[in-house]
């Protein structure tokens, strides 16, 4: 119950620590602004800022806000909406309240994830907006192959965790 928690306050503290970056950026770039890169980095695809950060805020506010209601839910989801092997041992009792807490602290950290994502994609876009590199911005690849090393590590995690049924 703890490290739920900690996964909550650790939500809160992204959340806020985004939406303030979007505050910090927002005036701060150039209208219109660079929305696209190609897989170099380099700018191919121009918005509105407005757009871009109405556009972003959404995805933020409602994948995080997503992430979130299927963390705190899972303690009630019906078992027939959880999709695990062995499910019918793992959500029997005594097994099933700490099957559900270990699923929705995964999914709560997992949309911490999506924030730090949002945020490294905001401020790469930031920087090559700001900083006008000829030769393009690495960092859009370098956030999502982080997210996607996490992603990986988060479904090996799930797995290992559920791949036979307790003795």
């Amino acid at each position: 119950m703890k490290s739920r928690w900690i996964a909550l306050v650790v939500f809160v503290v992204l959340l806020v620590a985004a939406t303030l970056q979007m505050a910090y950026c927002y005036p701060r770039l150039p209208e219109p602004m660079a929305s696209h890169f190609d897989l170099q980095g380099r700018a191919d695809g121009w918005s509105p800022k407005g757009t871009f950060f109405g556009i972003m805020a959404g995805v933020l506010y409602g994948m995080s806000g997503l992430l979130l209601l299927v963390g705190l839910s899972m303690r009630w989801l019906p078992a027939s909406m959880v999709n695990l092997p062995h499910k019918d041992i793992w959500l029997a009792p005594p097994e099933s309240r700490r099957t559900r807490d270990s699923l929705a602290n995964g999914m709560l950290w997992f949309a911490n994830a999506t924030i730090v994502l949002t945020m490294g994609m905001n401020h790469a876009t930031f920087r090559a907006n700001v900083a006008a590199r000829p030769g393009g911005d690495p960092a859009f690849l370098i956030w999502l192959g982080l997210y996607l090393a996490f992603m990986l590590a988060w479904c090996l995690r799930l797995w290992w965790r559920f791949r036979r049924p307790p003795l």
